[in-house]
């Protein structure tokens, strides 16, 4: 019942979404430069963000790195409409699972 009550304790789903962020990010700057598939593994990050980014709480770090870490792949694949879409749905995702969370740094950006 944790997704009813929001609790955030650690162990949880939801208290696991900041580090599972991060690890994306990790990812997205470390691995997908210079991999064999790098598109296909940047689609699969950015999938994880869209779910993820909408359960980090508000004003953690975590939230405005995973959110720049979905513009960078707009800037490292410029010509590439399949990853611009799939990043422009997860911050969708995101956004409307957490509002008040993600567009404040949506707007900041």
């Amino acid at each position: 019942a944790e997704h009813e009550d929001g609790a955030y304790a650690p162990g949880t789903v939801l208290g696991a979404a900041a580090s599972l962020a991060r690890y994306a990010v990790h990812v997205l700057e470390s691995m997908v430069p210079g991999a064999k598939n790098e598109r296909e593994l940047a689609a699969r990050v950015v999938h994880l963000l869209g779910h993820v980014l909408g359960r980090v709480p508000g004003g953690a770090p975590a939230l405005e790195e995973g959110v720049a870490g979905l513009l960078a792949v707009l800037q490292r694949f410029p010509d590439s409409s399949v990853l611009a879409s799939q990043v422009c749905g997860a911050l969708v995702r995101a956004a409307a699972t957490n509002a008040a969370g993600v567009l404040p740094v949506l707007r900041a950006c």
